[in-house]
């Protein structure tokens, strides 16, 4: 994904100009290696010279890709949580374990509580919803819902 913002993609230029130096810096070194000759010390020093740099390549590369990876647009990601808040139910009922994790650590602030012979304890709900209540109303579709509870004792 391309970067959304103009401080992410200074920091882009300014990896890939960094990654050019130490590129250029490590030919030129390469070059000094073999303009040396057989001298076993400035071998020595380029050849160390060269590793060190590879590996501050290696790294720079990796800080791109993992940029890269991180980057999506702030409008998707709210769609995405947006999505979430207003269903929470379906995406219990059809996500495996981590989903069904990622609900609960989502829609609550604690653990939720099962007590033997009774119900559930439903723990202070997370922020989030406040936040979409305020923004949306009370009317959210996920307040409503209903799920069948099979260790439940009503009716």
């Amino acid at each position: 994904m391309k970067p959304q913002n103009a401080a992410t993609q200074k920091h882009m230029r300014d990896l890939e100009s960094d990654i050019a130096i130490k590129e250029q810096t490590k030919q030129d070194t390469f070059n000094t290696l073999i303009a040396s000759g057989s001298n076993p010390e400035v071998r020595k020093m380029c050849e160390e010279r060269i590793s060190a740099l590879t590996s501050e390549i290696a790294h720079l590369k990796s800080q791109i890709q993992e940029d890269k990876q991180e980057q999506m647009p702030l409008d998707f990601a709210l769609g995405v949580v947006r999505e979430f808040v207003e269903r929470p139910l379906q995406i219990w009922r059809v996500g495996g374990y981590k989903q069904q994790q990622g609900v609960l650590n989502l829609c609550f602030d604690e653990p939720v509580y099962y007590e033997r012979g009774k119900k559930f304890r439903t723990p202070k709900s997370s922020p989030i919803f406040a936040v979409f209540n305020k923004n949306l109303g009370d009317s959210l579709s996920w307040r409503t819902q209903k799920d069948s509870n099979p260790q439940s004792s009503d009716p």
